[in-house]
């Protein structure tokens, strides 16, 4: 736990308290809250009225709908809530999983090309109050190291392996980037595309980084210096819907293209130079191995890559 919530915790303040108190201002309403807990609108009131008066501060601001946390419960709820979620996850890793009936949430980070491939395969479950929650991979080595100490997210779907003891990394198989167009460009016609009509054809950049490098600078050494930009993106996917309605090209991961391919009208070409494969990895805090539903989970999505 962090000082904060250690030290509430050592002064014999209710935890369950603090678990009224989290769901409070996550919900902004005091009914609300209530439904989420099952519990009666007058106990949470209770709870948060004895929590107000344990502290000697003032939590909440009426409002005509719902309640308006105060700075000092904002400063509470973020040292608080996250060592609830960890303990929380403690618990449901020594209690039994059974995911026809868990009501628990996983997050994952991943990148774009490898949300498409997951979601709709994870998120078919005959369970409805399992969830599964995606976020998007962080821009940088450094952020992701952190997100795994901090156990920010349940699992990551990464590129990279940070070099720490508490990092579990398991590979989960090599993608490829090739080139895109719309299956109608005028000028692409045949089954490969040239170094020089890569650079001189109309192209849509990825903007988005890892390390600093955007890209195409990240998939290869080659010295790709002359490419025609006329579009910038944050988006593979906006990238892909460029391509399929204009004369642009731009560059993708095998499975995304494949996955769309038929979708939206495009044309696949090996990249005209050398370019290094994307090694995909499994990512997770070692205090994570042993949980149950977080094995399940690990379980599932190499299923998912090895089909």
């Amino acid at each position: 736990m962090t000082e904060t919530g250690l030290n509430m915790v050592g002064q014999g303040l209710d935890l369950n308290l603090l678990k009224v108190f989290c769901s409070v201002v996550e919900a902004g309403s005091m009914s609300e809250a209530a439904k989420n807990l099952d519990m009666n609108q007058s106990a949470v009131s209770s709870a948060m009225q004895k929590l107000k008066d344990s502290l000697g501060a003032e939590l909440f601001i009426r409002q005509s709908r719902g309640v308006k946390p105060t700075a000092i419960a904002m400063s509470l709820y973020r040292d608080v809530s996250v060592d609830l979620t960890k303990l929380n996850r403690t618990v449901a890793g020594i209690t039994a999983f059974d995911p026809m009936s868990s009501k628990r949430q996983f997050t994952i980070s991943c990148p774009e090309f490898s949300n498409t491939v997951l979601f709709n395969q994870l998120n078919d479950l005959v369970n409805p109050d399992l969830k599964i929650v995606f976020h998007d991979q962080p821009s940088s080595s450094e952020a992701l190291m952190q997100q795994l100490l901090d156990r920010e997210r349940d699992l990551f779907i990464d590129v990279t392996v940070p070099d720490h003891p508490s990092v579990m990394a398991q590979s989960l198989g090599v993608d490829r980037s090739c080139v895109i167009a719309s299956n109608k460009h005028p000028r692409l016609q045949g089954e490969v595309i040239s170094l020089e009509q890569f650079l001189s054809e109309p192209y849509v950049k990825l903007n988005r980084t890892r390390d600093q490098l955007a890209g195409i600078r990240w998939l290869t050494k080659a010295q790709i210096h002359r490419l025609n930009i006329v579009s910038h993106t944050q988006s593979l996917f906006e990238s892909m819907v460029t391509v399929s309605q204009t004369e642009l090209i731009s560059t993708l991961p095998i499975s995304m293209a494949d996955h769309f391919q038929d979708i939206l009208g495009l044309k696949m070409f090996d990249l005209p130079f050398s370019s290094s494969p994307i090694q995909i990895y499994l990512l997770w805090h070692k205090a994570m191995d042993d949980d149950q539903g977080h094995r399940w989970l690990r379980e599932r999505i190499q299923l998912i890559y090895k089909g």
